[in-house]
Order: C-alpha cells, then structure tokens, then sequence
C-alpha cells in the first residue's frame, strides 16, 4: 500500500546551501538565459526558498547539470514561448503555406526537452513542493501574517505535492518519441489542422493512461478526508458558519 507519510526527521533537519550550491545555481540561471549582472541578486533570492523545499547542495548541482546540460534546448524553446507575438516568424505554418516550412526547433530537440523535464521531476523528487509550500506558509505567519485561514497540516501539503508529481510524471512519461516525429512531420508540412488534432489525441490519451494504483488515491483521499474533517470541526469554521447564519438572518 501506497501511504502518504512524512518524514519528521528530514522535515526538520536543517538544509543549508554552500558555495558549491550556489555555485550550480549561478550557473543553470546563466544557462537559462539570465543576464550576468543579476545573476548573484537571483541567487540571493533562491536560496532561501531552496532551503525551505529542502533541496541539499547535492540535489542543486544535479538539477543544475540538468538544465545547463540542456542549455541550447531550452534557450530555444524560451525563444519559442518569448516570441508569441511574433508567430508568423517562428511558426512558419501560421503565415501563408509552404509546403516545406521548417519549424525553428527539430524533432530531437524536441525529444530532448521532453527527456530534461522528465529528468528534472525526479530530480526535483515528490515532497519538494510540499516542504516548500508548508515552509513558506510557516515563515509567513511567524511575521505575523495570517498565511491561510485555516491550519493544514504538513501531511495534506506533501499528499498533495506528491499527487501533482506523480500525474506530471505519468503524463512526461508516456509521451512517445513516435508521437513528437508524427506531430513534428505534420507541423512541419500543410497539415497544421491534423497536427493539431493529433496533439489533443495525444494529451486525452495521456490523461487516460494515468490509471493509478486505487492504494494511491485511497491513501491520498484519506490524508486529505481527515484534513477536511478536521478543518470543518476547528473553532474558525464554526465560527465562521455562525457568522455567515447571522448575517443571513
């Protein structure tokens, strides 16, 4: 069985980056295209956050080799998100049809980019998210803001990163090298309009193919029943119910 458990001991170990971890960072953000001079700002900035999901200096040197290992792919494929606007240039099958229009990325590119992402979620690993989003909230509220209306427990945080992780993994993993050639040939010819039939085809699939072990939902629904239940019982529901009768009255 599949449980959604937490690890007190690793929650609460204390993570600290070192120059090696800096280091790393520094270099995946000139790899993505960050401009040198706020390089040393943008790390200054991370590492905080980094500490609190939990990432050690080791786990930050291997995402970092990952995303400068796939530098060139990924400046093309920022090129590609940055020029929106100007889609007749970097999609030539949006402007008047050729018959032989290449695409400004290849097919391999493709692939590559497809295996980094995949590459990058289990190196990022399933409790990453949580830790963060439950760390971040914590520090919140100790400055004195009130984060959530509602206390939720580590537990429900991690449940709950741990099941995005796990669709997002399923989803990366069953995209086939076969199916980027397909859609790839037909963007890359007069067949936009099946090209983008077949992308959707392709995304139904995946979505059908996530056919998770029942333990898993049933351990997840079950983290997140008693955080529900917990959550209607707590003073502050209550009394936000009470207020809620008052004012309808």
């Amino acid at each position: 069985d599949v449980v959604f458990e937490v690890n007190e001991e690793e929650v609460n170990k204390e993570v600290k980056l070192t120059e090696t971890g800096k280091q790393s960072l520094s270099a995946a953000l000139v790899a993505i295209g960050c401009p040198e001079n706020e390089v040393s700002a943008n790390v200054e900035m991370l590492v905080p956050m980094i500490e609190m999901a939990r990432l050690s200096d080791e786990k930050v040197v291997e995402i970092a080799a990952i995303v400068t290992e796939n530098k060139a792919v990924l400046e093309k494929l920022m090129e590609l998100v940055d020029g929106k606007e100007k889609a007749e240039e970097l999609y030539p099958m949006s402007a008047p049809q050729q018959e032989e229009s290449a695409l400004p990325i290849t097919a391999a590119e493709i692939k590559q980019a497809v295996k980094a992402v995949k590459d990058l979620l289990y190196a990022i690993g399933d409790d990453t998210l949580g830790l963060f989003i439950y760390n971040y909230t914590e520090s919140v509220k100790a400055q004195g803001a009130q984060a959530m209306p509602f206390e939720i427990s580590l537990e429900a945080y991690v449940a709950e990163s741990r099941m995005v992780m796990l669709i997002l993994k399923s989803v990366v993993a069953s995209i086939s090298d076969a199916d980027i050639d397909e859609v790839y040939s037909m963007m890359s010819g007069p067949q936009t309009d099946e090209a983008m039939a077949k992308l959707v085809q392709i995304v139904k699939d995946t979505v059908n193919a996530i056919n998770f072990d029942d333990s898993v939902w049933e351990s997840y629904f079950a983290v997140i029943n008693a955080e529900v239940k917990k959550l209607f019982e707590s003073p502050e529901f209550l009394a936000m119910l009470e207020g809620m009768m008052n004012d309808t009255e």
